[in-house]
């Protein structure tokens, strides 16, 4: 386990107490769903990166990549609809 895998966990930690204290606020956003579970996939993959060093190393590494990937897929599917929702509005800059 590297130090900088625990350290984006913790800060991960910090992220996510942060969207639940200011979860009125974080509905709000646009495609909320796919913001927030592609942050909760990520969150998921540094947390397997910790644990993986502790038991079943291959499976939760495979986890890891698994969930890391899913949510990049997540990351730019809510960028695509936000791109999309402005430039239908013709709030393009």
């Amino acid at each position: 386990m590297e130090q900088r895998e625990v350290l984006s966990f913790l800060i991960g930690c910090c992220v996510m107490a942060f969207v639940i204290l200011q979860w009125p606020n974080v509905r709000k956003l646009p495609h909320v769903r796919l913001i927030v579970g592609s942050f909760a996939l990520l969150f998921a993959s540094w947390g397997f990166s910790v644990v993986e060093v502790l038991f079943w190393e291959a499976g939760f590494n495979f986890l890891q990549h698994l969930s890391s990937g899913i949510g990049g897929i997540y990351l730019g599917l809510w960028c695509r609809s936000v791109f999309r929702a402005c430039h239908v509005r013709g709030k393009m800059p």
